[in-house]
């Protein structure tokens, strides 16, 4: 799609990467294009901070955001030493290793001395997160919190305390305050989570590709050719705030909703079927016209068949 881009003269492309290590490949691709990654970093030296650059939050101040929360969490109850599980993300991803990086020196930091009795891989996945847990739980071992690289492992816990009647009086903690993340926050099954701020990193991804279409330096950007967009906690105090600023728009760029773009489909397929519908009726009809005027046709040869047998029968 970037080649295609770049053949068709588009000026500048954003890109939003799905696994990591791909932005060599990218760049190999986009000819003169301005491009900007954005949410899952590159590798190191594949921007210039001229014609390419990289806008995200930084990853270890998610996680860092994480592990002061639960730092002054256990400071106020007086827990200096305490056991923790850790669901990481998909393991060599560059957000993984720098988020539990991030959460753990936060809590040394803090004063916490954590005893890790469970460190492994939730490869970002809700389900994978609960069954996993499910799993820790069966084997009796303590815990006095999760933490997890995203909101989404961290409703897999959610969901296996529920499903197996397991009262929720430890902390769990997410990153990237989607609206479901919010929610639980603000129901209390999470304590809390990391913001992303989605909008404000859109309003920095637009700016920056302006700014380099007009051969200016982006604000913000820094010598490793980034832009560092805001990590804020959300707990309860604020969640109300994050959940009435989540939108599908931002200044002069809209965003398309899933169920609008499904019911687009939808009609645009129904008016197919339709029109296909019409057709179909219409070759009946004329089949069976086709049918009437050969019947006819027989009809009228048999006629004149058996006349032509009478009259050599009379002769």
């Amino acid at each position: 799609q970037v080649q295609t881009f770049n053949n068709n003269g588009f000026d500048a492309v954003i890109i939003g990467m799905a696994t990591g290590g791909s932005g060599a490949e990218f760049m190999q691709n986009v000819g003169d294009m301005k491009t900007v990654f954005f949410n899952r970093s590159v590798e190191d030296g594949v921007t210039d901070g001229t014609q390419s650059i990289y806008i995200g939050m930084a990853e270890d101040d998610a996680g860092y955001a994480q592990g002061e929360w639960l730092a002054n969490y256990f400071n106020e109850q007086g827990k200096t030493d305490v056991k923790g599980m850790m669901f990481m993300g998909v393991l060599g991803q560059d957000a993984v290793t720098n988020r539990t990086q991030g959460a753990k020196d936060a809590l040394e930091a803090g004063g916490i001395n954590v005893d890790w009795v469970f460190d492994q891989t939730g490869e970002w996945d809700r389900t994978k997160a609960m069954n996993l847990f499910t799993q820790f739980v069966g084997t009796g071992e303590e815990f006095d919190f999760v933490c997890a690289n995203n909101d989404e492992m961290a409703l897999g816990v959610v969901e296996a305390c529920t499903s197996s009647n397991i009262e929720i009086d430890f902390p769990i903690v997410g990153v990237d305050a989607t609206q479901v993340g919010c929610n639980a926050v603000k129901q209390g099954t999470m304590a809390m989570t990391v913001n992303q701020d989605p909008k404000g990193q859109s309003e920095v991804v637009v700016a920056a590709i302006q700014a380099m279409l007009n051969g200016e330096t982006p604000e913000g950007l820094t010598e490793d050719n980034k832009i560092a967009t805001a990590a804020a906690a959300i707990t309860p105090d604020n969640v109300d705030e994050v959940l009435g600023n989540i939108k599908l728009k931002v200044d002069n760029i809209a965003a398309i909703r899933s169920e609008s773009l499904v019911s687009g489909v939808s009609e645009g397929l129904t008016g197919v079927s339709t029109v296909i519908k019409g057709l179909l009726v219409a070759i009946w009809v004329f089949a069976l016209v086709i049918l009437i005027i050969a019947f006819v046709m027989i009809s009228n040869e048999r006629t004149k068949e058996f006349a032509v047998l009478r009259v050599m029968g009379a002769s």
